[in-house]
């Protein structure tokens, strides 16, 4: 003999809500580790073919009792809320030129801005340089204003203070800019010397006032030979 147990509604009811927990309970679990959302998947697909079952042998039990042939019972079906998966962005990826091309722009702008700085120093430098009793202008804040990177990526590319100033005076007097590497011969004596002894004065004071760019002082080997005259 087979035994049908059948629930009353409050009982079926309560089965419901238990139900509804353990799957909201498996699928916050889920989403806290990635082998148990798989499983969680399978669980909801059980949950909901059992649940669909149970309310269609229900309502037919139902059916039969009342005797209602007209009556059409339609089973509610539990859609399980579909996975929303982030769609990665993709993100383009340099290639070895392409790096070091904007590598080389980067540091030739640095350059270039660093030039000007020095352009502005030597200038402000050779304001009444060496004239005694004439108004002088504030080296020393000039000076900590270009002690810059920039300057530092600019000095990079010449032999040192003495050659940066020799550029920076041909520039000044009207040089031309188009010229990349200043040659000896561009410039008479008498830019030649001033260029010396300026940069030996920046050398001087930046060894108190900024050590690293004192450093790069170096000594042109025909200072002490060109003579006073252009």
């Amino acid at each position: 003999m087979k035994y049908v147990y059948e629930a009353t509604e409050g009982e079926f009811l309560a089965l419901m809500d238990t139900i509804k927990s353990v799957a909201k309970t498996v699928a916050w679990t889920s989403i806290r580790h990635a082998k148990l959302r798989r499983t969680a998947t399978t669980l909801r697909g059980a949950f909901t073919a059992a649940l669909a079952e149970a309310v269609a042998e229900e309502a037919v039990g139902e059916a039969g009792e009342d005797n209602d042939e007209g009556a059409t019972v339609t089973p509610f079906r539990i859609v399980p809320k579909p996975e929303t998966v982030a769609t990665p962005v993709p993100v383009p990826v340099e290639t070895g030129d392409k790096a070091a091309e904007r590598a080389a722009e980067e540091q030739r702008v640095r350059v270039l801005h660093g030039k000007d700085q020095w352009i502005a120093l030597i200038e402000v430098w050779r304001e009444n340089f060496g004239i005694e009793g004439t108004a002088q202008p504030d080296r020393v804040g000039s000076l900590h204003a270009a002690a810059s990177p920039f300057v530092g990526a600019y000095l990079q590319t010449r032999e040192g203070l003495t050659d940066a100033t020799r550029e920076a005076i041909y520039l000044l007097d009207g040089g031309d800019p188009s010229v990349v590497v200043l040659p000896r011969y561009g410039l008479t004596n008498r830019q030649l010397r001033e260029a010396r002894l300026v940069a030996e004065n920046i050398g001087q004071v930046a060894s108190f006032h900024a050590p690293w760019l004192g450093e790069l002082l170096e000594y042109a080997y025909e200072y002490r030979t060109l003579p006073t005259e252009e």
